[in-house]
């Protein structure tokens, strides 16, 4: 309504997204979704996102590909008509073309986790799940050690691990799963405390 008096509505892109699943202690309704807030099942990293611009974007138009929240930055400099400076190394991907005109996805890949107790990855409608009952912010594994992997397009409440089913599709996400490993820097969650000379990368 404020943006209407001010006769900025056409003008102006509203965009809303969690940053994570609900708390189901705090009354928080994932629905059908696993999990919740602090676990790597889609209750817990599947968010709703809505986007609102009268003149440019579509009403009531469903956008079904996977995104990640680190894609937001190019996207909106896409919107925004700003070119990204080849200079500026950053994790998102523009998805500007896809959310406005239903252009093919251009990511398949999200890494959702990856601490010394539990990870998580997506690669295409594959899923795999290091130690899914294990908090995000556990300090140690909570029971024993499982890997579970599924098909999140066709199962998408993760009612069926395929881990045992589909050999090589486990194979092919553990193998990404080492290689983002050993890029990464130590998880800052005890005990693996960053040590206090620790300097952030100037380019991520």
């Amino acid at each position: 309504a404020s943006l209407a008096s001010r006769e900025q509505s056409e003008k102006t892109l509203i965009f809303f997204c969690s940053d994570n699943g609900g708390p189901e202690n705090l009354g928080a309704d994932n629905g059908e979704l696993r999990g919740e807030k602090g676990y790597l099942y889609e209750g817990g990293v599947r968010v709703p996102c809505i986007m609102r611009w009268p003149s440019v974007l579509q009403p009531a138009r469903r956008v079904e590909s996977m995104m990640h929240i680190a894609d937001l930055l190019p996207t909106l400099l896409m919107a925004a008509g700003v070119p990204q400076s080849p200079e500026l190394t950053i994790d998102g991907i523009e998805q500007w073309s896809t959310i406005r005109d239903g252009a093919p996805p251009k990511r398949e890949e999200v890494l959702l986790n990856l601490n010394p107790f539990q990870a998580a990855i997506r690669l295409g409608p594959w899923k795999l799940i290091e130690n899914g009952k294990t908090s995000t912010n556990a300090t140690e594994v909570d029971g024993k050690p499982t890997m579970e992997l599924f098909n999140i397009e066709n199962d998408p409440f993760e009612t069926t691990d395929l881990a045992s089913k589909e050999p090589a599709q486990m194979q092919r996400l553990l193998r990404r799963l080492d290689e983002l490993r050993s890029q990464a820097v130590p998880a800052n969650i005890p005990p693996n405390k960053q040590p206090a000379d620790f300097k952030v990368p100037a380019v991520w």
